[in-house]
């Protein structure tokens, strides 16, 4: 096949997950596409993909109908199965003709959303394509490889930053973008010589040249990690200071097994890649029955990562997501096809349409949030409604645009006796759910089943018109720490919209007395005493956590509106508490242990948010009165952060100010 076709089958979306001392894992980057191609063409509506399936073998169609030329909807709900997928952030491909400005759908999503302070951005340089391909097509009108990159010519050097990378910096904020040790990160994908020229000697220069750009320009030095083949094509970017990061992507070979995952280390530092699922797509391409790595239920994905993050990798890279080219595809899959019959795994490769998504968050750094939500439009499976046209998915299930915060969809019409199911819900343990509904008549209800198990209905109430949204507290469920559990949720009558629920402790933000790592919502690291240090003035920081007892904190209500919040000690009595250093109030004062004395700089105030996350704050004031909150550093959520007093920025806000308690 020709180079080009060849580079569309080839780069697949990734995912990547870091770890950090140790821990099971830490960040988790999706690679993605935009909804247009790089020269405006739609590539992820509904019509799209039909037509390409039409031609080519897709297997695992989105559950997402797009519609063409939706951007604002496309990335709504992209964004909203990142975050499901526990997701810290996506790095996105470029491919030059200003097609990086596209990405700024993305941070209006993020935020609408709320969750920009979880799911950051950063470039993937799809270079095949962003540089030769489009360089070629700017000067010739061929968009082709018949004339390679010319690595030595610092004029091609000022086009991929004046017209790719600097474009891309020009459209995100710095408040959404990733980073790595506190600098935003750009990967870049090959060195083959099948698009580049005189990469020998120039490669290492051009990237010096980029990080000088980066740092003039907008005032950071990027996080800059290349591909296996970069270095055995460039010695010269061995040197120190020139790359920070050699990830060891894979290209298949014809007539040879294709590794469903793989690793490497570079200064000292281990790199991994893993896979779902591989099929070449045209059924007409000669190697297309060597190159499929079968998805095993999601084994292979599940194996792939407890062979990389669970090897010690730092940064694991999975290809997926919304890669219909490929097969990698880790979306909310299609079990519903557009004529309402329904797709099992013979067609789909899916269990059911959040399996990978549920694979993904398991290995995530939060795969049992304690406040987690689910959105009711993408349930796995659903019963008993009427059709609602294809609005968002296909099938006998009735969807509308919701007006709630955030936007997004709602499942709306229910009827008396229907059901949605979710298979393989995290409970991090004991919780109440909560739901988000509107109902615009009285004597409604609803109930939840666990495992098969029917809990207690519950009214709905008349909120006063049916985009009128309230949130039930849908009462307290007792189930294993850390279990997996099949929940569903039916309807006693007809009517009640429903967009979503999620878990959390009991409604009015109290917690109740007991033994809770306090995980930071950014990052899912926990609270933690630095070194495991049980003695009085050792540092309170994050970390992600490992199961000690320095990050397990014994929690009691004072009964004054504050808490006392003390660790557990190695031998498992209670020991010191969290204080503030000095007694002090202000902004900046750090936070430590002391011994327990029970005076105002140990007492904390618990207040939840919107989200169903709490703010930490003193109970002691500032100048002016207002208290301070716990926070993160640097505004940070990373590993190894301190654990500052500082005021409270507002929800929502991108700082490490905000944390949920899991029962440990």
């Amino acid at each position: 096949m020709s180079k080009w076709k060849f580079r569309n089958v080839l780069i697949a979306s990734i995912a990547l997950l870091s770890l950090v001392s140790g821990a099971r894992a830490g960040d988790l980057v999706v690679d993605v596409n935009a909804d247009v191609d790089p020269f405006g063409n739609d590539q992820m509506s509904i019509s799209s993909l039909l037509s390409f399936q039409s031609a080519n073998t897709l297997y695992a169609l989105p559950m997402f109908n797009a519609p063409v030329g939706d951007h604002a909807a496309y990335w709504d709900n992209m964004v909203e199965q990142y975050d499901s997928a526990g997701v810290n952030a996506i790095a996105v491909w470029l491919k030059g003709n200003n097609h990086e400005a596209t990405f700024a759908n993305f941070v209006t999503a993020a935020n609408k959303r709320g969750v920009a302070d979880k799911v950051k951005i950063m470039p993937f340089d799809d270079n095949a394509a962003s540089w030769t391909a489009m360089r070629n097509y700017q000067t010739t009108g061929h968009y082709d490889y018949s004339t390679l990159f010319d690595m030595s010519d610092p004029a091609n050097w000022a086009y991929i930053w004046n017209n790719i990378l600097k474009v891309f910096w020009q459209n995100v904020p710095d408040a959404n973008r990733y980073k790595i040790n506190g600098r935003p990160a750009y990967a870049i994908w090959s060195a083959a010589p099948a698009f580049l020229s005189h990469l020998n000697g120039n490669g290492s220069k051009m990237i010096g040249y980029l990080r000088q750009q980066c740092q003039s320009t907008f005032g950071f030095n990027p996080y800059i990690l290349v591909p296996g083949d970069w270095i055995p094509n460039d010695p010269s970017s061995s040197a120190a200071g020139v790359v920070d990061g050699v990830y060891p992507w894979f290209v298949p070979v014809p007539g040879a097994p294709y590794k469903e995952w793989s690793t490497n280390t570079y200064n000292g530092v281990k790199y991994g890649v893993a896979v779902p699922q591989f099929h070449i797509s045209s059924p007409a391409d000669p190697n297309s029955s060597t190159w499929i790595i079968d998805p095993q239920n999601g084994n292979t994905l599940a194996n792939g990562l407890n062979n990389t993050i669970g090897a010690g990798c730092a940064l694991t890279l999975v290809e997926g997501f919304d890669d219909y080219w490929e097969n990698t595809e880790c979306w909310r899959a299609a079990n519903v096809d557009r004529n309402g019959n329904a797709l099992g795994y013979a067609q789909t490769y899916f269990d059911y349409p959040n399996e990978r998504i549920n694979i993904l968050r398991a290995h995530s750094s939060t795969p049992f949030p304690a406040n987690l939500k689910e959105e009711a439009e993408g349930c796995d499976a659903f019963a008993g409604g009427v059709s609602g046209g294809g609005v968002y998915r296909s099938g006998n299930i009735s969807i509308q645009t919701c007006a709630d915060t955030g936007g997004g969809w709602n499942v709306c019409s229910g009827k008396n006796g229907q059901t949605l199911t979710w298979d393989s819900v995290p409970f991090p343990g004991a919780t109440h759910i909560y739901l988000r509904a509107a109902c615009a008549l009285s004597g409604k209800s609803m109930h939840f089943v666990i495992d098969g198990a029917s809990y207690p209905a519950v009214n709905i109430p008349n909120s006063g018109g049916w985009q009128n949204w309230v949130t039930v507290d849908m009462g307290a469920y007792s189930v294993p720490v850390n279990s997996y559990h099949t929940v569903q949720l039916v309807w006693n009558a007809d009517d009640c919209n429903i967009n979503w629920w999620r878990l959390g402790p009991a409604s009015g933000g109290a917690i109740g007395n007991g033994i809770y790592r306090i995980v930071a919502k950014t990052t899912g690291n926990v609270l933690s005493c630095r070194g495991g240090s049980y003695a009085n003035g050792a540092i309170a920081e994050l970390q992600p956590a490992n199961g000690a007892n320095y990050q397990r904190w014994s929690v009691t209500n004072l009964g004054n509106g504050y808490y006392s919040v003390r660790v557990v000690n190695a031998d498992g009595t209670i020991g010191d508490s969290l204080d503030c250093t000095g007694c002090s109030p202000n902004d900046g004062t750090q936070v430590e242990l002391w011994s327990y004395n029970g005076g105002s700089c140990q007492q904390w105030g618990f207040t939840q948010q919107p989200d169903g996350y709490y703010s930490i704050g003193t109970a002691g004031t500032k100048t002016g009165g207002a208290h301070d909150v716990l926070d993160g550093a640097g505004c940070s959520g990373a590993a190894g952060a301190n654990v500052l007093l500082w005021g409270w920025d507002g929800y929502p806000n991108g700082c490490q100010q905000e944390w949920s308690f899991q029962p440990a």
